[in-house]
């Protein structure tokens, strides 16, 4: 079974709002999400497909990066993953968010990130 998520990285670029323009441009924060966090969303992703080879939906995550760098605040604001390997995916996503590290902005940022997936063919 191969991944697909739906246009993941374009709609990444596309779905980050940071509140801080001043500490965080959205490309730059969009492009370090996809570098350093896209390989563990599709990781978590494909665990849930062994469960539920139809596992679809969006997950939107919210939080705040610190003065630090460290996540703090994170929520999920939307997920419509549902079913068999929904829970474990999206739990999965979200323990691995909270251990990210960002480069310390000036001041904290609020980030709002989509994620889409689709099971593929």
């Amino acid at each position: 079974m191969m991944l697909r998520a739906l246009l993941l990285s374009q709609v990444l670029l596309i779905g980050v709002r940071a509140y801080a323009a001043e500490s965080y441009d959205p490309p730059s924060l969009a492009a370090y999400v996809r570098a350093q966090f896209l390989p563990t969303v599709k990781h978590c992703y494909e665990n849930g497909l062994k469960q539920n080879p139809n596992l679809a939906g969006k997950l939107v995550l919210r939080w705040r990066i610190e003065r630090d760098g460290a996540v703090s605040h994170l929520a999920i604001g939307k997920n419509t993953l549902a079913g068999r390997g929904a829970e474990a995916a999206t739990d999965c996503i979200v323990a691995h968010m909270a251990m990210t590290r960002f480069a310390p902005p000036v001041t904290s940022v609020d980030v709002s990130f989509p994620f889409e997936f689709r099971a593929g063919k």
